[in-house]
C-alpha cells in the first residue's frame, strides 16, 4: 500500500510539474508576440500623429511626407489619407480614389480592422484615425511581419498563436493565395474553432482593441509528464547513439574547417571579379571581387559551397586579407582611373578585426594604390551592427573607404536607417531587377528606393541585369550603376585583363610603366 501510494504521488508531482512547465510555455509565446506588436503600433501611432493635420491637403502637397514615413518605418506597407470619404492619397501609389466604406465605416477616433489592401498581396492590418467627418488617416501595418512573429513564436513551442483584432481572431496561414509558396500569412479562424481549449493565456494590448492568445491543448501536459517519466531512462538508453551521432558530426566539421585552413594557408582561394558597369555609357566603374576555391581534389568551387564554412568558422577576415594582395597583383598592369572601385564582400566581424584595421594591412594597400575600396555588408548584417562597429565604419570612411550595402530590399529597415552610418552606394537586390515587368509591386519598391536613394545622396547599384530592357528600364529611373550577366560574368585575372581595357575611360593607357599597384608583404 505504502509503495502504490507512493506512486501515486510521484504521478501527482509530475502532473503538477508538466501542467506548471505547459502553462509557462504558453505564456512566454503570448507575451513575446504581444511586447513586439506594441512596438509597432507605437511606430503607427506616431505616422497617425504626425499626419492628422494634413488629412484632406492636396496629394501633391503632401506625398513626400507620406513616402518618406512609410520607407524610413520598418513593417508599414503603406500610408493613406482620407477625405470626403475617399482614400485620395497613398504614399505607396500617390493620387488614387477609393471610397472608405469598402473597408470600413467611418467613425472618430481609431480603429484597427484586419483586410486585404490593394497593394500588395495577404492580410495587413489597417489602422483608420478618423478625424472630421469622412476624414482621417489610415496606416497599413504589413501583415506578414504579424505572420512571422506568430510564426516565429509558433516554433520554440507547442502552443498555437492567435491575433484577436475588433473581437475577430486571426490564426497562422502557411501560404494564402497571391503569396508565394510556403510564406506565413493571418487568416480569419472560424467561429466554430474558436472555443477555448486546453491551457489559454490571452495578453491584451493596453490601448488597442488587439489581444494575443496563445493556446496548447491538454495534450501538451501529458507531453511535458512523459518528459518527467521517460527522460531519465530514455537519456541512459540513448546516450551512446547521441554520443555517435555528435562524434560523426563534429568530426565531419572538423575535417572541413581543417580544409578550409590548409586552402588558406596554401592560398587555395582566388579572386574572380565581376565588373560594375555605368549604365548610360557603358564603362567600367568598378569590379566585384568574388571569391573562387581552387580546391586541390574537387576543382573549382563556387562560393556557396564554401562561404557558410568560412563565416562559421570565423575565417572571413583572413579570406579578404588573402584576396587583397591577389587583387593588387592581378590588376598592377592595368592602368585604372582614380574613381576604380575594388569592392570586397564583408561581415560585422571585419569591424571587430584589430588586424583588418592596422595601418600595414592589405585593406590600406588599396588606397596606397590610389583605388576607392568598396566593403559590401549585407543589409541583415548592416542592421546589426553595433556601436563600437559603425565606428569603425566612421574611422574608414574618413580614410577613403566607401560603404555598400548589399541585397537592399530583402531586410526589414528603411533608408534612413543607413543614413545613419552615412552609406555610399545602396545595392538593389536583383529578385527586384528580374521582377516580371507586370509585377506593380516590385515596380513600386524599385521607384521608391530609387527616389529616395537619391534624396540621400546614394548611389544605388543595380544587382543582376541580363537584358538590354532591364538595363534601358532602370537608367532611365535614373540608377548609374549596374551589374549582372548582360555586361560581364565573373571573370578570372586574364578574363579581366583582357576586357576591361576596352571598357576603360577612352584615352587611358592600356598599362602604366612599372606597375602602380604596391603589393603588401603582409598577409
Amino acid at each position: 500500500m505504502a509503495a502504490l501510494l507512493a506512486a501515486i504521488l510521484a504521478l501527482w508531482l509530475i502532473a503538477l510539474l508538466a501542467a506548471h512547465d505547459a502553462r509557462e510555455r504558453v505564456a512566454r509565446m503570448s507575451s513575446a508576440v504581444r511586447d513586439t506588436l506594441e512596438l509597432a503600433l507605437a511606430d503607427t501611432l506616431g505616422i497617425i500623429h504626425q499626419n492628422r493635420a494634413v488629412a484632406g491637403a492636396p496629394c501633391r502637397n503632401v506625398a513626400r511626407q507620406l513616402q518618406e514615413q512609410g520607407a524610413y518605418t520598418a513593417y508599414i506597407r503603406d500610408v493613406v489619407l482620407v477625405a470626403r470619404g475617399l482614400r485620395y492619397c497613398s504614399a505607396a501609389r500617390g493620387e488614387i480614389a477609393a471610397p472608405l466604406g469598402e473597408l470600413l465605416n467611418w467613425q472618430p477616433g481609431l480603429q484597427y480592422q484586419l483586410a486585404k489592401p490593394q497593394l500588395g498581396s495577404g492580410t495587413a492590418l489597417a489602422v483608420f484615425f478618423g478625424t472630421v467627418p469622412g476624414s482621417g488617416v489610415l496606416v497599413w501595418v504589413e501583415g506578414r511581419y504579424l505572420a512571422d512573429m506568430v510564426q516565429s513564436a509558433g516554433k520554440l513551442g507547442f502552443p498555437d498563436i492567435e491575433i484577436e483584432v475588433a473581437g475577430t481572431r486571426f490564426m497562422l496561414n502557411g501560404g494564402e493565395g497571391g503569396e508565394p509558396a510556403g510564406a506565413p500569412s493571418l487568416v480569419r479562424r472560424d467561429a466554430a474553432g474558436q472555443g477555448a481549449h486546453g491551457i489559454v493565456d490571452i495578453r491584451p494590448l493596453a490601448g488597442h482593441p488587439i489581444a494575443v492568445i496563445a493556446s496548447a491543448p491538454y495534450s501538451l501536459v501529458l507531453h511535458e509528464s512523459l518528459k518527467y517519466l521517460v527522460l531519465p531512462p530514455l537519456a541512459a538508453g540513448i546516450a551512446a547513439l547521441v554520443v555517435l551521432g555528435l562524434h560523426s558530426r563534429r568530426a565531419a566539421r572538423r575535417s572541413f574547417a581543417a580544409e578550409l585552413q590548409r586552402g588558406l594557408r596554401n592560398g587555395e582561394f582566388v579572386p574572380y571579379y565581376q565588373p560594375v558597369v555605368d549604365l548610360e555609357s557603358g564603362l567600367c566603374a568598378g569590379v566585384e571581387v568574388l571569391a573562387r576555391w581552387e580546391h586541390p581534389r574537387r576543382g573549382l568551387l563556387e562560393p556557396e559551397l564554401f562561404i557558410p564554412g568560412i563565416e562559421q568558422q570565423h575565417l572571413a577576415v583572413a579570406l579578404t586579407l588573402l584576396l587583397i594582395p591577389h587583387v593588387l597583383r592581378d590588376l598592377e598592369p592595368l592602368a585604372l582611373p582614380p574613381a576604380f572601385h575594388l569592392a570586397f564582400n564583408v561581415t560585422n566581424e571585419h569591424f571587430d578585426d584589430a588586424g583588418f584595421w592596422a595601418e600595414d594591412s592589405p585593406l590600406f594597400a588599396l588606397l596606397r594604390a590610389n583605388v576607392t575600396p568598396v566593403l559590401e555588408i549585407t543589409e541583415r548584417d548592416a542592421v546589426s551592427l553595433a556601436e563600437h562597429q559603425r565606428s569603425a565604419i566612421q574611422r574608414a570612411k574618413a580614410r577613403g573607404i566607401k560603404l555598400a550595402v548589399d541585397d537592399f530590399g530583402t531586410g526589414y529597415c528603411g533608408l534612413a536607417y543607413f543614413k545613419q552610418f552615412d552609406v555610399d552606394f545602396l545595392k538593389l537586390d536583383r529578385i527586384f531587377v528580374q521582377a516580371d515587368p507586370g509585377d506593380k509591386v516590385s515596380g513600386q519598391i524599385v521607384d521608391v528606393t530609387i527616389n529616395f536613394a537619391h534624396a540621400l545622396d546614394l548611389t544605388v547599384v543595380a544587382e543582376g541585369i541580363e537584358c538590354e530592357a532591364q538595363r534601358a528600364l532602370l537608367a532611365g529611373k535614373g540608377v548609374r550603376l549596374g551589374q549582372g550577366y548582360h555586361f560581364a560574368r565573373p571573370m578570372t585575372r586574364a578574363g579581366l585583363r583582357e576586357w576591361l581595357p576596352a571598357h576603360l575611360e577612352r584615352g587611358a593607357p592600356a598599362a602604366l610603366p612599372g606597375g602602380s599597384l604596391a603589393v603588401p608583404e603582409r598577409v
